[in-house]
This record gives C-alpha cells, sequence and structure tokens, in this order.
C-alpha cells in the first residue's frame, strides 16, 4: 500500500511539472506584436481572433508594461478596457442565467401539469374501484344457478 501511494505521488509530480505551461519569451511577443503591426486592420483582427487565451493574455500583459512605463496615461486606458470587458462578461452571463431561470420555471410548470394530471387520473381509478366494490357486494348476494348440463 506504501508503494502504491509513493507511485501515485510520484506519478502526479511528474504530470504537474509536465504539463506545466511555459512562459512566453520577450522576443516571441515582440515578433508577434510586430507581425500585427504589419498586417491591414482587417486581417489584423481576424490573426488575433485566431491567437489562444494564454497568448492574447501575455501580448496584452507586455503591452500594458510597454505602454505604462512610456505613457502613463495609458493606464486609463487599459482600466477602461478591463472595465468594459467585465461588464460584457457580467452582461453575458446574467443573460444565461435569466435563459436557466426560464427553463427551470418551464420545467417545474411541466412537472405540476404532470402531477396534477396524475392525481386527478388516481382520484378517478379510486372512484371506479369503490363502485365496483359495491356493485359486487350487491351481486354477490343472489344466488346463481350452475347450469350442470
Amino acid at each position: 500500500m506504501k508503494y502504491l501511494t509513493k507511485i501515485f505521488i510520484l506519478i502526479f509530480l511528474f504530470l504537474a511539472f509536465y504539463l506545466q505551461a511555459e512562459p512566453i519569451s520577450k522576443e516571441i511577443l515582440e515578433n508577434k506584436i510586430e507581425e500585427l503591426k504589419k498586417l491591414d486592420p482587417a486581417t489584423r483582427k481576424e490573426k488575433i481572433e485566431l491567437l489562444d487565451y494564454e497568448t492574447s493574455a501575455s501580448i496584452l500583459s507586455y503591452l500594458r508594461y510597454k505602454y505604462i512605463k512610456d505613457n502613463p496615461e495609458m493606464e486609463i486606458i487599459f482600466s477602461m478596457y478591463d472595465h468594459l470587458s467585465n461588464l460584457n462578461a457580467i452582461e453575458l452571463s446574467q443573460k444565461r442565467l435569466n435563459r436557466l431561470l426560464i427553463v427551470i420555471v418551464f420545467i417545474l410548470v411541466l412537472f405540476s401539469v404532470y402531477l396534477t394530471y396524475i392525481l386527478i387520473s388516481q382520484n378517478k381509478i379510486i372512484k371506479e374501484l369503490k363502485e365496483f366494490k359495491i356493485s359486487s357486494t350487491k351481486s354477490s348476494n343472489k344466488n346463481f344457478e350452475v347450469f350442470k348440463g
């Protein structure tokens, strides 16, 4: 058991170090920024949309560091951009929650209708069984003759 635990720990540590993301170097970031600057605005936008999250975040962080160092007023622009993206994300999540609430209410209404149907049909069946029991007790008092051929 001790060996099995040690093996799992070693495998976990190996995977943790192996799967760790490598930082993007400054030269690679500068090359990507230069590539983006050379493109026309339409293809630049397409190229930016194809970037993965880590690369986009690294480029934004590098640009923020570079431009704020040169021009401290740029902090306002970056702060506004962050604020607007946060508001956009909050609005999107609010829409998703509203749609989820609509789905939950719809499912609750369907369940209530189904439960009402079950209760009504159960009530009808109970009434029919009571009527059958009453009619069977009345008919059991009669003497029947069996035909014996």
